[in-house]
């Protein structure tokens, strides 16, 4: 036998007495906070799970009620039990995750809310190694399943680390159609000798200058949990979270509003076949009732982040425009 193959057929025996020693005294698995929430809440029959971003949550100082949207829409409806499961960055693919989750544990919901953030379709949330939530989704698949007691030593092999890593979203190339606007490093982290305005106006294109199809995975997801959840005999929500279209189209142009409007529409198609309505709130709010992100400059940015007053029209519509209305016999 050569070296090799002696150093082959030892490193797969040491495997395999790894995962019989972890099979044997597997330790412990740390459950994201999220997923603990979710099977706390649900065992009372919760009616409704409300699912969210850092959007659903933020808030400032100048609010005189720091409630989310998820909160205020609890003081709506308080014939209803909701168990808000929300974290900053959370997108389509840990909501499909929990998707697959709720029906493997036989929960059952009235309805499910999600709200789709339009920012989050992009390269700068998409593809970001910090924002793919690969421990959750993994946890989602497996818990309380034999392959719990694997977790541990399959963390060697680096199983939780995101799929994307950092080089490649930092070199991924951003598009305004067809149109070459740059690197995702170019336009989040540009030279210190452009301008504020500059600085702004390549961090919306980043943001929003993509054109959505029904192969970007963000949509493949979403059609996923559409289709997991009916499956379960649960009724999902969509609705498209506000935008500062004002702002955004004043730096971007008219061809913003062309492919916003696109963009919605394909997703109005793809959820419409699938016989779900689609709330549309994206061109709802003016710019007064946002929060200006600063993660670019200290000027800051638009963003999704909504005061009070836009925390309480989301939770109203959702509310007022959806079969919730109905169903618990609401007085709005």
């Amino acid at each position: 036998m050569t070296h090799m193959k002696k150093f082959f057929f030892k490193s797969i025996l040491l495997v395999v007495l790894v995962f019989i020693v972890q099979s044997l005294c597997p330790g412990e698995v740390v459950i994201p906070n999220e997923i603990t929430r979710l099977d706390s809440l649900m065992q009372y029959g919760a009616d409704i799970i409300y699912f969210g971003d850092s959007t659903t949550e933020s808030f400032t100082a100048e609010d005189a009620n720091k409630a989310s949207i998820g909160a205020l829409l609890q003081m709506l409806i308080p014939q209803a039990q909701i168990a808000k499961i929300t974290h900053p960055s959370y997108q389509m693919d840990v909501y499909a995750a929990y998707g697959r989750y709720i029906l493997r544990k036989g929960y059952h919901p009235k309805f499910v809310i999600i709200p789709i953030n339009l920012r989050s379709f992009s390269p700068v949330w998409d593809i970001n190694p910090s924002y793919q939530f690969d421990k959750e989704k993994i946890v989602l698949d497996v818990k309380d399943t034999f392959v719990m007691r694997y977790l541990k030593p399959l963390a060697v092999f680096k199983i939780f680390e995101p799929n994307c890593s950092q080089f490649s979203y930092q070199y991924t190339r951003v598009f305004e159609g067809k149109k070459y606007l740059g690197l995702v490093k170019d336009l989040f982290t540009p030279p210190s000798s452009v301008s504020p305005e500059d600085v702004t106006l390549r961090y919306l294109q980043l943001c929003y200058s993509y054109s959505l199809n029904y192969q970007h995975r963000k949509v493949r997801s979403l059609l996923q949990l559409v289709r997991t959840l009916k499956t379960a005999g649960i009724k999902p929500i969509f609705y498209i979270a506000p935008l500062d279209y004002i702002t955004v189209e004043k730096y971007l142009g008219s061809k913003f509003r062309e492919r916003h409007i696109e963009n919605v529409q394909l997703l109005h198609s793809l959820l419409a076949q699938e016989g779900v309505p689609l709330l549309d709130l994206s061109n709802s709010l003016d710019p007064e009732f946002f929060i200006w992100s600063t993660v670019s400059t200290e000027k800051g940015h638009p963003s999704e982040h909504l005061f009070l007053k836009g925390r309480m029209f989301v939770a109203m519509s959702l509310a007022k425009k959806t079969s919730m209305n109905t169903f618990f016999n609401l007085g709005l």
